[in-house]
């Protein structure tokens, strides 16, 4: 079933996508697999998605847990809903930044290959995150010893 574009309930759909996900255009576009000016033109209602382009961005709103959004986000833009089961190999990766939208979007690239490389990149930021908030504490607490003394 294919069902009429209606760009002000399109516009308002990213608006809620957007709350319910606390992001931007920008990450929304990278939900999407599509750049943040293409996401602001969806977000104003200026341009009809792509399939390809406004369903990933439904499997990450289900991904968030609200799957009735994700349902309305495929009919406002003038697709039917997704089915039962349909979720692509890469669904549960949702890019956090441009260099994981730019892996998702790879059509080289198999999907568990795109899964390994995103996942090793976010375990070694963990890593240095981890490393950079354990020097702050000891810093800190250095400091702290040295002001006490």
């Amino acid at each position: 079933m294919h069902n009429e574009w209606s760009p002000g309930d399109f516009a308002d759909t990213i608006a809620e996508i957007q709350r319910v996900t606390d992001t931007g255009v920008a990450g929304v576009g990278r939900m999407a697999g599509v750049s943040r000016s293409q996401a602001s033109r969806w977000s104003h209602g200026k341009h009809q998605p792509a399939y390809a382009s406004v369903r990933q961005l439904a499997f990450a709103v289900r991904r968030y847990g609200h799957r009735d959004l994700a349902d309305k986000l495929m009919e406002s833009a003038g697709y039917a809903a997704l089915p039962e089961g349909d979720e692509p190999a890469t669904a549960e990766l949702v890019p956090s930044d441009e260099w994981e939208a730019l892996v998702l979007r790879d059509p080289v690239l198999p999907p568990e290959m795109k899964r390994a490389l995103i996942q090793d990149s976010r375990a070694a930021r963990a890593a240095y995150d981890a490393a950079r908030r354990d020097r702050r504490q000891r810093r800190d607490e250095a400091e702290g010893s040295a002001a006490a003394g």
